[in-house]
């Protein structure tokens, strides 16, 4: 049997979080502990047995439960994009496939960097 720490851990894995962000919502951690304390703890309690068979529990039953699988979104957009909708709602398909997929271009950044004058006691006063 879990802790309740440990299963609020475990719950929030189970709903996606990554192990640091459910570390710090099962235990409170302090704003000053550094992050590698925070990595490291996470990663011995997910390494717990106990506690990664009820993440897996959780999981299985929120699979079990879901309404709406990616498989099936896949399967009505390929449904539409092949099919004789109007050709915007078969291009649309196809975005959304490919968005899904990892298939577009992120957009580009322009970033410029221009070097700033140092601090100095004077310019503070």
């Amino acid at each position: 049997m879990l802790t309740p720490k440990q299963e609020i851990f475990a719950q929030a894995i189970a709903d996606g979080r990554c192990q640091a962000e459910a570390y710090r919502q099962a235990y409170k951690v302090h704003h000053q502990t550094k992050p590698e304390t925070v990595y490291k703890r996470a990663s011995e309690l997910m390494a717990d047995g106990k506690v990664a068979g009820r993440v897996m529990a959780l999981r299985n039953a929120l699979a079990d439960c879901a309404l709406w699988e990616r498989r099936q979104s896949v399967r009505v957009l390929r449904d539409i994009a092949l099919g004789d909708a109007p050709a915007a709602n078969r291009i649309q398909a196809v975005r959304e496939l490919n968005l899904m997929h990892g298939y577009h271009q992120p957009d580009r950044l322009e970033v410029q960097l221009r070097e700033l004058p140092p601090i100095t006691d004077e310019s503070w006063l």
